[in-house]
């Protein structure tokens, strides 16, 4: 069996932007990251209980069947050509 690995992103809205946040993550991110080379499927969670300790409140899990630095390489070339990343709606 090929090796697989687990690739863990902590994110939260920015105040006042959490429904486009989800709309963007669910419909645009999540897409266009799962459809690169080594990308098997990503899901997203959000935190059940508000820690007061917790920096983030989202979770978004991808699966990747290569290693996570080489798949982080090629995300990191392409984000700056076709990837839809609005910094207003991450903090």
């Amino acid at each position: 069996m090929a090796d697989r690995w687990l690739f863990l992103v902590y994110s939260n809205p920015a105040e006042g932007k959490e429904a486009e946040y989800h709309e963007w993550y669910d419909h645009t991110h999540l897409p266009e990251v799962c459809a690169l080379d080594g990308a098997l499927g990503a899901a997203r969670y959000e935190l059940a209980a508000q820690d007061p300790e917790a920096t983030h409140r989202f979770l978004a899990v991808y699966e990747l069947d290569r290693d996570p630095e080489e798949f982080m390489a090629d995300l990191g070339a392409v984000s700056y050509t076709h990837l839809t990343l609005p910094t207003i709606l991450l903090v």
